[in-house]
């Protein structure tokens, strides 16, 4: 009967698995236990698998506060897959299934709350375009396309990584962002050495490797021969200045990959 007990009465780990199903295979083989006690025996059993597959046992009861602790974690977009099946053995079943619900809701809520932010990224980088030159948009589609690219990426994240909580979606979605923002470099960078090119005879100091464009430039401005240009250089040399100060903003916020909209 001991050996019965231990079966049930213990808590089912990776050091007590070997021991229960070694004292079951001993029962039965002496052919002891009656219809009731196999019931018990089976239920060990099942819970033994689940255990084996990382699936939570339900209790009868479950403890006071565990359904809290998850509401709250929930409250504050903590609340991960591991929190949920550490919880599943201090919950019964139907409370177990009001935490994956809550879980469900987190991812739900992710998606939602990060396809904005993208949406709010990307818009804002294509509105700073169309400020810097309303005729003529350096990016064009670029924005447009970018979005629908950290879009997908997003979406085939979310569909290959059923577990991911509230703040791995965010985590993940910024990752997408900052790959899809690095990219607006490559139309950039070559608009800005074409417009510092185009004022080299002006300022040929401009051109030096890691010269200081716009403090050359302002220089330049305060300076005497600024003063003896005609109107219409006048104003190229400070056009320029100010396009070029508005494009190291882009890049700017390349380099961090949206921040700052």
């Amino acid at each position: 009967m001991d050996i019965y007990k231990g079966i049930f009465q213990t808590d089912i780990t990776k050091e007590t698995i070997a021991k229960k199903q070694a004292a079951i295979e001993q029962l039965r083989k002496a052919n002891w236990p009656d219809e009731k006690q196999n019931k018990v025996i089976n239920t060990v059993l099942e819970n033994i698998k689940k255990f084996e597959a990382g699936e939570p046992l339900f209790p009868e009861k479950s403890v006071p506060g565990a359904m809290t602790v998850l509401r709250e974690a929930a409250l504050d977009n903590r609340l991960t897959y591991d929190i949920l099946n550490k919880a599943g053995s201090s919950l019964t079943e139907e409370d177990y299934a009001k935490g994956v619900a809550l879980f469900k809701a987190e991812r739900t809520e992710a998606q939602v709350f990060v396809m904005k932010r993208f949406k709010a990224k990307f818009n804002y980088v294509g509105d700073l375009d169309k400020s810097l030159n309303p005729s003529y948009n350096i990016l064009g589609r670029a924005p447009d396309v970018a979005f629908s690219a950290a879009k997908e990426d997003m979406l085939t994240y979310l569909t290959e990584n059923p577990r991911a909580s509230f703040n791995e979606i965010t985590k993940r979605s910024d990752e997408i962002a900052k790959k899809a923002f690095k990219s607006f470099k490559l139309v950039l960078l070559p608009e800005m050495k074409a417009q510092v090119d185009a004022l080299t005879v002006a300022i040929p100091d401009i051109k030096k490797p890691e010269a200081d464009v716009v403090k050359i430039t302002k220089d330049y401005i305060a300076s005497a021969a600024y003063g003896k240009l005609g109107r219409t250089n006048k104003i190229k040399v400070r056009s320029f200045l100010q396009d070029y100060k508005m494009l190291q903003k882009f890049v700017k916020i390349a380099d961090e990959g949206g921040a700052g909209e």
